[in-house]
């Protein structure tokens, strides 16, 4: 993903309909990857802090735009933090432990 000129997640008609969220998203982030997507539902699920848009051209150039702009660090880290303090293995345990325990 670090060797990846642009990360793009971009997913089919189907998980849109649905508001599927694809771990290759999460696993981007996770690799220090600015987030990008064509997904609405993984925009929101990243508080609208990834780049976004429906038409896979567009968010082509977005996602080049927002790898240029130096800002972007600092969302790439905010979404870093995210996904450490709430979407690993050990966050999806917890919550099996959790919904067991009810």
């Amino acid at each position: 993903v670090i060797e990846s000129y642009l990360p793009l997640d971009v997913r089919p008609q189907n998980h849109l309909k649905y508001g599927y969220i694809s771990c290759r998203s999460i696993k981007n982030v996770s690799y220090g990857a600015l987030g990008m997507t064509n997904s609405k539902a993984t925009y929101d699920f990243f508080d609208q802090e990834i780049a976004y848009a429906e038409n896979s051209s567009e968010l082509f150039y977005l996602a080049r735009e927002m790898q240029e702009n130096p800002k972007t660090k600092d969302l790439i880290l905010n979404q870093m933090k995210k996904v450490k303090d709430k979407h690993t293995y050990v966050n999806r345990v917890n919550d099996m432990i959790a919904a067991s325990e009810l």
